[in-house]
């Protein structure tokens, strides 16, 4: 090999190796740049993944409350027919002792009667809301 062709190698090689390291220098770039797309890319992704988590969570908190307030009316409606029921069961007693008291049969002994008038009307201040205070708790119930 001559002086001449060996410097003309040295040149060729010079500018293949020139020309590839600004191919890996550009590949490099290439690489970082799209490394960092998808870097931000996926940032927004999660962000809204995110995002979307908690409005979920905000939505399943709101049905989780409406449904225990409705829970909580109807329990409260519940107790107030029941204490109106209750009401009107005890009062129903109150008027059948008033009645038989009233109209006393000569044949029962009065203190039969007097002992069953005290039962029947303790069984009627055992149902009443009102007597027991029952209705109280439910008034002061702020739900």
């Amino acid at each position: 090999m001559t002086i001449a062709s060996r410097g003309q190698t040295n040149s060729r090689w010079k500018r293949n190796s020139a020309r590839s390291m600004l191919k890996s220098s550009w590949s490099a770039r290439h690489n970082t740049v799209d490394h960092l797309e998808w870097v931000y890319k996926d940032s927004i992704r999660r962000r809204e993944e995110m995002r979307q988590a908690e409005i979920k969570r905000k939505l399943e908190a709101e049905t989780a409350d409406r449904e225990r307030l409705i829970k909580l009316e109807a329990d409260r409606l519940k107790r107030l027919t029941d204490n109106s029921e209750n009401y009107q069961r005890a009062q129903t007693i109150r008027a059948l002792v008033s009645t038989v008291i009233a109209i006393q049969a000569e044949s029962i002994n009065p203190d039969r009667i007097t002992r069953w008038q005290e039962w029947a009307l303790m069984q009627a201040d055992k149902l009443d809301p009102i007597a027991t205070g029952r209705i109280w708790d439910d008034i002061n119930d702020n739900t």
